[in-house]
């Protein structure tokens, strides 16, 4: 299903725009191919044949991100469900209209076509119209100032010459009276520190206790697990695992971590941040926070609100591989203890982290006790 959304996404837009109208102008207005003869001729020639190529890998290349980190497709009915910014996004806002545009101006420059060029400059004319006023307006309602923050330093449809990394990056926000912190501050503006961060979400208990599904129920209008997933995102995870389908969920919440680390560490993770799906009051910023400690030290971080520890957990690549040699039956701590794992805590002010949700009771405002990391 997923192919056959980017298919038709594929067929009705680049394929429309770079074959299918050039074909019926070439057709409609006598357009043909003609060896060049003049020293111009041959130079607007060689100059299509090379700029060609590099439009197709432009674009297949946007598609392919979007396939595998958005999940969701270029066309406008069905966009990116999350921010992506990987791959050709690192260098421009827009690389697959970027693409298309120099596919279309090689095939004016190899026809020598007036038509063709025209065709050309009018789908760059609308994409400079839509795009600010429409595309872009939506994008920042829907990922907030992490997408604000990219478009600072990302042109629209012209390349910038190095990759940019703050938005595949943690910021670390207010140190919220913690000494340890201070350094991550820099005046009223969050700091940036590199890396992947992947979350993984374990969403695989029961909910006995609650009566129901308590990852559909509604906060603000919002399901459990959509808003964790959501803020996670929000906070500048690349991608967040659920893990919603444990084949032996008796084993604990220790395996179903496991099988969020393994993926994680897979995808090269430079930071993994762990954070259960029915703990859905941590703020952003706290998010943020711990990733960034985490980032900075290389260590396993987690918040503590009121001296008691909370979530989430952050980990560093060496120390998630270190768990998956671990027997998936550990209890939680002692896991963490078979490797000589200590976390490093980080007070904050924010009684979200120490609020999970057990019963219907727990979605009213409380601070409760979770299970201990």
């Amino acid at each position: 299903m997923k192919i056959l959304r980017h298919l038709i996404s594929i067929v009705v837009l680049p394929l429309t725009v770079t074959l299918l109208v050039p074909r019926w102008l070439a057709i409609s207005y006598g357009v043909e191919f003609i060896a060049p003869a003049t020293l111009t001729a041959k130079a607007m020639f060689v100059l299509g044949v090379a700029v060609l190529p590099a439009g197709v890998v432009l674009a297949v290349w946007s598609v392919l991100r979007f396939f595998f980190d958005g999940d969701g497709t270029l066309a406008p009915w069905d966009p990116p469900r999350r921010f992506v910014v990987t791959g050709p996004y690192r260098y421009v806002r827009n690389p697959m209209i970027s693409g298309v545009c120099l596919v279309l101006i090689a095939q004016a420059l190899v026809f020598r076509s007036p038509v063709l060029a025209a065709w050309a400059a009018a789908f760059i004319l609308m994409n400079v119209i839509y795009i600010p006023l429409i595309e872009e307006p939506g994008l920042d309602a829907r990922f907030g100032e992490p997408y604000r923050e990219y478009c600072r330093h990302v042109g629209r449809l012209i390349p910038r010459v190095t990759p940019y990394v703050g938005a595949n990056s943690q910021y670390a926000g207010p140190s919220f009276g913690s000494a340890s912190l201070a350094g991550l501050k820099s005046g009223s503006t969050y700091e940036r520190l590199s890396g992947h961060i992947i979350a993984v979400v374990p969403a695989s208990g029961e909910s006995r206790r609650f009566g129901s599904d308590k990852r559909k129920a509604l906060i603000e209008g919002v399901p459990m697990l959509q808003r964790v997933v959501r803020r996670l995102e929000e906070a500048g995870a690349r991608r967040v695992i659920v893990i919603d389908n444990n084949p032996d969920p008796g084993r604990g919440m220790f395996s179903s971590i496991q099988i969020g680390l393994a993926e994680a560490v897979t995808a090269g993770a430079d930071v993994i941040l762990v954070q259960p799906a029915d703990m859905p009051f941590v703020r952003e910023d706290t998010i943020r926070l711990v990733a960034a400690e985490c980032a900075r030290t290389g260590r396993a971080v987690c918040p503590r609100f009121n001296g008691r520890r909370g979530h989430p957990l952050a980990f560093p690549l060496n120390l998630a591989r270190q768990l998956l040699a671990v027997a998936p039956s550990t209890p939680l701590n002692e896991a963490f203890a078979s490797i000589g794992l200590t976390r490093h805590e980080i007070e904050v002010d924010d009684p979200g982290v120490l609020r999970d949700v057990d019963t219907p009771d727990d979605l009213n405002t409380r601070a409760s006790t979770p299970a201990e990391w």
